[in-house]
């Protein structure tokens, strides 16, 4: 005995869904880890940017010596400042302070390194030699000028900034 089977092809193969498809997959799972990055890179950005701008100068001074034994030949000045990071990263800074009197231009750098936290103390000194005093007693015009140039680097990120300003020695402070 033979038994005849319907005549019927079997039922069509569904594609899969457009979610379950491995290139689908893959192309979600870079989508967000290039969404994750952006957003963690934008963060670290910004957190490195509030870091440098929190820095807080919380003193300053000011020393001065003299050189070359019994008879000057130099005159030095010193400035240190205290700078409060008050951020929970490390920022390091390099500074250069540039000092202008009468007609005599002095500059420095240091590198200092502000903790989370804590707090540096980078100096600079600025020599001056007989011929230079004499020179800035000569041409003083009762002005100095300051300029402070800070680079600041916080995690991967740089920062540039300057300050410049002059201050007229002649007229009292208000």
């Amino acid at each position: 005995m033979v038994v005849a089977l319907p005549d019927s092809a079997p039922p069509p193969a569904q594609p899969p869904s457009p979610a379950r498809t491995p290139a689908r997959k893959v192309l979600l799972a870079v989508a967000i880890l290039v969404f994750v990055t952006v957003v963690a890179m934008a963060g670290s950005w910004w957190y490195s940017a509030r870091a440098v701008d929190g820095l807080e100068i919380v003193c300053a001074s000011t020393g001065t010596s003299l050189g070359g034994g019994l008879i000057p030949t130099s005159f030095t000045i010193s400035v240190t400042y205290g700078v409060r990071n008050p951020s929970a990263v490390s920022v390091s800074g390099e500074w250069r302070l540039s000092l202008t009197i009468g007609s005599i231009y002095k500059t420095d750098s240091t590198s200092f390194v502000a903790a989370g936290g804590g707090t540096a103390y980078p100096t600079f000194s600025f020599t001056y030699s007989t011929a230079e005093l004499l020179a800035i007693g000569f041409s003083y015009d009762s002005q100095v000028s300051f300029r402070l140039e800070q680079s600041h680097r916080v995690l991967i990120y740089d920062f540039h900034r300057s300050v410049s300003q002059t201050v007229d020695l002649s007229q009292p402070e208000q």
